[in-house]
């Protein structure tokens, strides 16, 4: 896994991460600011570097802001990735022909959120987001099952969204 600021995080609060420089990951996932972030908050952070993931293993996630985010804390607390922002390109390719299930998007690749509240506001994107399976502007996956609370708003996409294989979109 790779990242322009942060590879992983647990139960953290990151404010104001700024990354300008270029990630090339080969296999895993790539992000601008954090690859894994679980039981925690992003505010305020950007990405304007390009990131690229070329992978022959399924499950990787190509973002700018944040590869994967996890929720698994049981507490009363939520979640929050707000104000954050993508500038750069974000592509995720498999390479040795494989059709694989990695995601990529401007903000989050994937959410895996079991128990937990997950805002998601005022974020937007701006870059050309390819890849080949779960591709979006701003979220690329979500799991969750019926106990967790998801909200996005007040975000938008302008940039550029292709999928290869499946869906695209602000959301796929």
């Amino acid at each position: 896994c790779g990242a322009g600021v942060i590879a992983r995080a647990e139960t953290a609060e990151i404010y104001n991460c700024i990354n300008n420089a270029t990630v090339y990951v080969s296999g895993g996932s790539a992000s601008g600011v954090i690859t894994h972030l679980t039981d925690g908050k992003a505010i305020n952070c950007s990405n304007t570097g390009n990131i690229q993931l070329a992978s022959n293993i399924s499950g990787g996630s190509a973002s700018g802001v944040i590869a994967h985010f996890y929720g698994n804390a049981v507490a009363d607390y939520y979640f929050e990735i707000s104000n954050c922002v993508n500038e750069g390109e974000i592509s995720a390719s498999n390479i040795d022909g494989a059709v694989l299930t990695n995601t990529s998007a401007g903000i989050v690749g994937t959410i895996n959120n079991s128990t937990t509240e997950l805002r998601i506001q005022g974020c937007q994107n701006y870059g050309l987001i390819k890849g080949v399976m779960d591709t979006a502007g701003i979220v690329g996956r979500i799991n969750a099952n019926s106990s967790s609370q998801l909200a996005i708003y007040e975000s938008f996409n302008v940039g550029e969204v292709y999928d290869m294989v499946e869906f695209s979109g602000m959301l796929t």
